[in-house]
């Protein structure tokens, strides 16, 4: 069951819902909120689908041309979409660096990511080839939910 402020892993939106996404990742997101179906167009069309308003992490590779080795680390960002529930792909838990009390014991669990930086993803030419990265103690005083 999916419910607001859960983690979970979303097929891209370039995708389809089915899963067929041709080796790409799946996306990991925090839901904001549930949303109604939009009403259907069409009464040819099948039921309209539930949605969800998500929260994005990206991982640094897509964002930064830099390599980064640990898998399990994602940043985080204010880039929100929404999708239908039907790209959700399972649950996952995500918390801050500084939540985590033994780093190494919680990257060998499966389906765990941790964060420390927001950042966001410029379109070459605007800031060179690397995205917007700040740590998120720059970001303080933040609401502890929005952490």
């Amino acid at each position: 069951m999916v419910s607001p402020r859960r983690y979970v892993f979303t097929s891209p939106r370039r995708c389809k819902p089915n899963g067929l996404h041709a080796g790409e990742p799946y996306l990991i997101a925090r839901i904001i909120s549930l949303l109604p179906p939009l009403p259907s167009s069409s009464p040819s069309t099948s039921a309209p689908a539930p949605r969800a308003q998500v929260n994005y992490y990206f991982r640094p590779r897509d964002i930064s041309n830099r390599y980064i080795a640990d898998f399990r680390l994602i940043v985080a960002t204010m880039h929100a979409d929404i999708v239908p529930l039907a790209y959700v792909r399972g649950k996952c838990e995500v918390k801050h660096k500084e939540e985590i009390p033994d780093l190494e014991s919680w990257k060998r669990e499966k389906d765990c990511f941790y964060w420390h930086q927001v950042g966001e993803a410029s379109s070459e030419g605007e800031e060179g080839a690397d995205g917007f990265l700040c740590r998120a103690t720059a970001l303080r005083p933040l609401p502890s939910p929005l952490l």
